[in-house]
């Protein structure tokens, strides 16, 4: 029997999280509009632009965007009720 791991966020907003004032990845006006609603009408979450680069060894939640939305997304939802919750993973180290 494999080990069954819960999804991942990470413990803490990563430097440049689009969640921080100050636009930090220098997104065109209406982009983070954009990606906040593509994920909430799809009910998925936003993965952190820190695990899509290899520099995680899995896709991990944005930080900022399940602090603000994850309440309202329905995987969120399910696998709190029966899953336990999401596990906090530490940041990859910083370059």
């Amino acid at each position: 029997m494999t080990e069954q791991r819960l999804p991942g966020v990470f413990k803490e907003k990563c430097s440049t999280c689009v969640f921080r004032p100050g636009n930090l990845m220098h997104l065109r006006p209406g982009a983070l509009k954009r990606i906040v609603d593509a994920n909430l009408s799809t009910g998925t979450l936003l993965m952190c632009h820190k695990t899509t680069f290899g520099q995680a060894p899995e896709p991990i939640a944005c930080k900022g965007f399940y602090d603000k939305y994850g309440p309202l997304q329905m995987v969120v939802q399910v696998i709190n009720r029966i899953g336990g919750g999401f596990h906090e993973v530490e940041l990859p180290a910083e370059d």
